[in-house]
């Protein structure tokens, strides 16, 4: 069922290129799939470290921008899975924030991206947040009013993955 409807989602985003609904569906779809997935290689790694963090007393176990936001978290006292949904969120929302900025063809460029971008970065949330904060911070190089911006928004991405 889930291959059937990453498939449907790539044809519609290809056949209806600036479709606000298919770039909905899109996201929704986005989320699910990096919310809710439970067979990532390292989902166990980052619970673990997510679940023992104030064990050996507050430190940085990965880059400043992932342990911030990990504490923050675990200070409000969200479970792992909350942490991971909001996390979800937080990708789905900049990446596609970013699309927005790139194009008119939303539902096209979101299509793309779930086919050869999405996929990977199930495992990875560093790398995932890292990269989708790098593609919007390139979203404003082109502009030269906004090149503080995208400078800020490229040093905030490697505080997530080096």
């Amino acid at each position: 069922m889930g291959l059937f409807i990453f498939v449907l989602l790539i044809i519609l985003g290809v056949g209806y290129p600036k479709s606000k609904g298919v770039t909905k569906l899109n996201a929704i779809f986005m989320f699910i799939v990096l919310g809710l997935n439970t067979k990532a290689s390292d989902l166990g790694q980052y619970e673990n470290v997510y679940e023992n963090l104030f064990a050996q007393g507050l430190q940085f176990h990965y880059e400043p921008g992932y342990s911030l936001f990990m504490t923050v978290c675990r200070t409000l006292g969200f479970s792992f899975f909350t942490f991971r949904l909001i996390w979800a969120l937080l990708i789905v929302v900049i990446i596609n924030a970013a699309i927005h900025r790139f194009t008119d063809n939303t539902a096209l460029a979101s299509s793309l991206y779930i086919l050869y971008s999405l996929l990977p970065l199930t495992s990875g949330m560093r790398m995932a947040m890292s990269s989708v904060i790098a593609i919007y911070g390139v979203s404003f190089l082109a502009e030269r009013k906004d090149r503080k911006k995208a400078i800020l928004l490229l040093f905030l991405s490697a505080m997530f993955h080096y």
